[in-house]
């Protein structure tokens, strides 16, 4: 039941400003809104993980002998690692405000931080675990550079079902928008950027944000060369490099080795280009020059074998990802000038990642306390509150609560722009 407050206003209950705030955190939202989002009923608090299996792949056999082939489980985990929160402090009487000047004074800028922070994590995570990359390093990109990055998504089997999407750095973005006016009606453009929609290219819808990360290339030098031919897995022994680098190469760094190609994931057979490999943790470099660099994808030419729960040896050849393995003294190329900073984009199938929000537990003492979470999104709060009888003021806490994660990276690609 509604109360009257002040000239008329309704009095706020706490379900309406839940509700507020909800329609803020959704509306601020655009790489959170065309991610994979079906996770939440698996999860119940932060700190939780759970191991989700990737799709069974198989391959086919040539003649009418049927050939069985075991399964192997393919695991990643998934955890629940990321919390925030902000609070608020108001007396009875803003209750009696208008919705609109409530949360233009108490909640716009809070639930904004929240949502730059939720947008953050998933962009941060797109940037630094999509390994196949295209674009030059320092030159600026154009409508023309999204069309070949999408291109490319096609030569390795990226679904093209309509769910793919484009997320570009704002400067990029303004870049892109001046194209698009010499092409599309001028004011729907300029209704369509008011929400961050740029324009579709090669069938991609393609948005801007302002929180796109940067990606700073690791302090490298040197002539690195890989150290041990064949080598298969997440790690690559490597050496050649300038030594004792503690920041070799950074979280994100992308490079190529001479003579390992990249394939298409159902033919098997090479696109003609190098696959790029993406640094998953920060590589230092010995007094020697040697570094052991942590690797995705995990190199697999095929002949790359595991066991599974029955104990039998199981082919791990349907999940090829390069032409052949390195050979010994392959060179190795990074993309970008060691320590220059570059503009990033991302182009991605809503599979390629996983966000997850759950909704915060709530302490049984609190005396106010509530939940929401929008079904379309996912995007979920939580509030909790105190009465301060000493200065007449409820003073509230409002939480998110969720973890984020490439669950299939070979659906994504990064696209380097212009050195800042």
């Amino acid at each position: 039941m509604s109360v009257q407050g002040e000239e008329g206003n309704v009095y706020l209950t706490d379900d309406i400003i839940l509700r507020e705030m909800l329609k803020e955190l959704k509306s601020s939202s655009v790489a959170v809104k065309r991610v994979h989002r079906n996770l939440e009923k698996h999860f119940g608090k932060v700190g939780d993980t759970i191991s989700i299996e990737k799709p069974f792949k198989t391959k086919t056999a040539e003649g009418r002998t049927l050939s069985i082939q075991p399964m192997a489980d393919q695991k990643i985990s998934f955890k629940i690692d990321r919390q925030r929160n902000f609070g608020l402090q108001f007396t009875q009487r803003d209750r009696t405000l208008s919705i609109r000047n409530f949360s233009n004074r108490y909640l716009k800028s809070g639930v904004r931080q929240l949502g730059v922070d939720i947008e953050q994590s998933v962009l941060e995570c797109a940037v630094r675990k999509t390994y196949n990359v295209s674009g030059v390093p320092g030159v600026a990109v154009d409508s023309d550079t999204f069309t070949d990055a999408a291109g490319y998504m096609t030569d390795v089997a990226v679904p093209e079902d309509g769910l793919r999407t484009g997320i570009v750095n704002t400067r990029d973005g303004k870049a892109i928008d001046k194209e698009m006016k010499r092409v599309y009606n001028p004011e729907m453009v300029k209704g369509a950027v008011r929400k961050g929609y740029l324009a579709p290219i090669s069938d991609i819808e393609f948005y801007r944000s302002a929180v796109m990360p940067v990606h700073r290339v690791g302090d490298y030098g040197g002539s690195p060369q890989v150290d041990g031919a064949g080598q298969k897995g997440a790690t690559l022994v490597t050496k050649g490099w300038t030594a004792s680098k503690a920041e070799l190469l950074r979280v994100g760094d992308s490079f190529t080795i001479t003579g390992v190609y990249e394939i298409h994931p159902e033919t098997r057979l090479s696109t003609g280009r190098l696959q790029t490999f993406v640094v998953t943790e920060i590589a230092s470099s010995s007094a020697a020059g040697a570094s052991s660099i942590k690797i995705s994808p995990a190199i697999n030419d095929g002949t790359v074998s595991t066991t599974n729960a029955a104990g039998e040896t199981v082919s791990l050849g349907a999940y090829q990802n390069v032409s052949n393995a390195p050979a010994n003294n392959a060179p190795i190329t990074v993309i970008g000038t060691a320590n220059l900073y570059y503009r990033q984009n991302v182009l991605f199938h809503r599979d390629a990642f996983t966000l997850c929000m759950v909704e915060k537990e709530l302490p049984e003492s609190a005396p106010v306390k509530g939940r929401i979470t929008d079904e379309e999104t996912g995007l979920s709060l939580s509030m909790t509150a105190q009465y301060d009888i000493t200065e007449d003021m409820q003073v509230y806490r409002v939480d998110a609560v969720w973890g984020v994660d490439s669950l299939m990276p070979e659906l994504s690609h990064r696209v380097y722009s212009a050195a800042l």
